[in-house]
């Protein structure tokens, strides 16, 4: 997985050292990946083209997805294929970073096998 270090979000710094070294892990070391997330809303939604909103940026965040404070993916793969998909960069351009005033994800590599277990039921 090539790192794009031209990426640019508005609400964020991509710590692009920790994501080269998620792309770069062996294949056979790849595992689940958790993220967690932690947002500051925007009191009004900030759009890039300047058009007005009255949407405050949590109901601009809304359209892009619901907020979830925790995301597991079953591989490195799984976490690349949807953070990279192009519908949901578009999606993140038109509404999220409107919406966003900062935040920060805490990507991990689980090693407990046992707390995987526990999240799954």
């Amino acid at each position: 997985m090539a790192v794009n270090p031209d990426l640019t979000i508005r609400y964020a710094e991509v710590d692009l050292d920790h994501e080269r070294l998620l792309a770069g892990t062996p294949p056979d070391d790849d595992g689940p990946v958790w993220m967690v997330k932690l947002m500051k809303y925007r009191p009004r939604a900030e759009y890039a083209d300047g058009r007005p909103s009255e949407l405050t940026g949590e109901e601009a965040h809304d359209r892009y997805a619901p907020f979830e404070a925790f995301d597991a993916f079953p591989s490195k793969a799984a976490f690349f294929a949807v953070a990279m998909d192009p519908n949901r960069l578009s999606a993140q351009a038109e509404h999220r970073e409107p919406a966003l005033a900062d935040a920060h994800a805490l990507i991990l590599r689980p090693l407990i096998d046992r707390l995987q277990a526990s999240f799954d039921g």
